[in-house]
Parts: C-alpha cells; sequence; structure tokens
C-alpha cells in the first residue's frame, strides 16, 4: 500500500514538474519572440537562440532518463 501511494506521488509530482518546465519553456520562447518582433535579435541570433532553448530541453530530459536508468533499489528491503 505504501509503495502504491509513493509511486503515485512520485508520478503526480513528475507531472506537476513537466508542467512547470514546459510552462517556462513557453514563456521563454514568446519572449525570444518579442524580443525578435522589437529587433533586439536579428534572424539568425533568433535562430541560434531558439535552438538552445531547444537543445536544453533535450539535454534535461536526456538527464532525467539518466538518472532513472542509474537507480537501482535493494529489492529484498521492499515488502
Amino acid at each position: 500500500m505504501l509503495l502504491e501511494y509513493d509511486t503515485m506521488s512520485r508520478a503526480n509530482l513528475k507531472s506537476i514538474n513537466d508542467r512547470a518546465r514546459d510552462k517556462i519553456n513557453l514563456k521563454k520562447r514568446q519572449l525570444l519572440l518579442e524580443e525578435f518582433k522589437a529587433g533586439i535579435w536579428e534572424v539568425e541570433e533568433y535562430r541560434m537562440k531558439l535552438q538552445e532553448l531547444n537543445n536544453n530541453k533535450a539535454v534535461e530530459v536526456e538527464t532525467l532518463s539518466a538518472k532513472r536508468a542509474r537507480y537501482s533499489p535493494d529489492w529484498d528491503e521492499i515488502e
């Protein structure tokens, strides 16, 4: 029972974090677009910055996956 609750709690927390990260990334993209429209960035600079934002998201996902792959609980202790 406790293990199920812990699993559900982790899933809910992950969902909340994913949604918050997506919201932040959307705001960053919107701000970048507004800056581009205002003439702060040239086309190539805008594309480069947008690519950086996309790459950062890919790195975050890759890092999280790597952390999960390394985690291995001691199954003998779980009852």
